[in-house]
């Protein structure tokens, strides 16, 4: 609850930052804006128990870790690297 409150205040500075059709151009932005959304509509809608039987709002929420692939340069080398070693380790399994 206290990350889902944290990620909900940074989305509203962006938004008073930026304004909404910047918001709403950037596209992590908008998947940021959909988890965030799933996620309240889900916290306000079910209960504690029922939460737990929706393992795929969990599942986006280690989404967001992707964001900061792109934000910081060296994570971004590295995922890059990690990308091309397994294309080139699927060139080989195929043979």
């Amino acid at each position: 609850m206290a990350f889902l409150a944290a990620f909900t205040i940074e989305i509203l500075i962006y938004f008073a930052a930026l304004g909404a059709l910047n918001v709403f151009s950037d596209g992590w932005l908008v998947f940021d804006l959909v988890i965030l959304t799933s996620n309240w509509s889900a916290l306000l809608m079910f209960s504690s128990a029922m939460l737990n039987s929706l393992p795929i709002l969990r599942a986006l929420r280690i989404l967001r870790v992707l964001r900061l692939v792109g934000k910081i340069n060296p994570m971004r080398c590295v995922a890059t690297a990690f990308l091309n070693l397994m294309s080139r380790m699927g060139a080989i399994i195929g043979l």
